[in-house]
């Protein structure tokens, strides 16, 4: 199969272009003209590779990588016109051979491509095989699949959102500012009721722990905590 690329670039014509440079390479490529269409996409979509402009519109630099690190562990790389831009980003785990100069040289995208991937793959296999484990919960993030004592319990989109952040976070509570932000793109008090419908269709869908209890707790005023 394919590996599935997202470039999420708000120019057309580079997008387009830097599409038929990995179209030619043998890559599945999808474009996003912006961070918030391109978050929507990856909690759509499996990718095994992200390629940011820096300054895309609506959602830009450590806010996407931040959102996105949220969920999912897949390798990203940075387009800019100045490497000095992306300092800021370093406590994120970029490194050199994560960012794109402008204007983009084919061979060299490719190559840096290649290698991502590669890396992510083969000399870094724990981010491939990310798990989270809670009770009798285990949630496999490169699937992006919840199982209950080795069922799979089948999730929406915005469920598996909330569950991944609830077991990576499983030692404090996770907050509704910060499920919001990241299911949504930003928050407003009024999202808040869509994630309570959420949250208990996903309580339905995981039943109760082995203590007989609802494995999602609800802490007034705050958010949610897993027990």
């Amino acid at each position: 199969m394919d590996k599935k690329i997202l470039i999420i670039e708000d120019s057309i014509e580079v997008a387009r272009m830097i599409k038929v440079y990995l179209k030619g390479a043998g890559y599945d490529v999808r474009l996003a003209h912006n961070g918030l269409e391109g978050l929507k996409q990856i909690k759509n979509i499996h990718f095994d590779l992200a390629i940011i402009d820096l300054k895309v519109e609506f959602l830009k630099g450590v806010n996407l990588i931040r959102e996105i690190r949220a969920i999912s562990e897949f390798p990203i790389m940075l387009m800019t016109t100045s490497v000095e831009d992306v300092e800021p980003l370093r406590p994120y785990g970029l490194i050199p051979e994560d960012i794109l100069e402008k204007p983009i040289n084919p061979k060299r995208l490719i190559k840096q491509v290649e290698d991502a991937i590669e890396n992510y793959f083969t000399i870094k296999p724990e981010y491939n095989s990310k798990v989270y484990t809670f009770d009798q919960l285990l949630l496999d993030c490169h699937k992006m699949k919840l199982f209950r004592d080795e069922v799979e319990i089948t999730l929406t989109s915005t469920e598996y959102i909330i569950i991944k952040l609830l077991m990576k976070y499983n030692d404090r509570v996770v907050t509704k500012r910060e499920m919001c932000e990241v299911i949504y793109g930003d928050y407003y008090q009024t999202d808040e009721k869509s994630l309570i419908v959420h949250i208990s269709h996903l309580r339905d869908k995981i039943g109760l722990n082995s203590n007989r209890v609802s494995y999602i707790k609800t802490i007034r005023g705050q958010g949610y905590s897993l027990h």
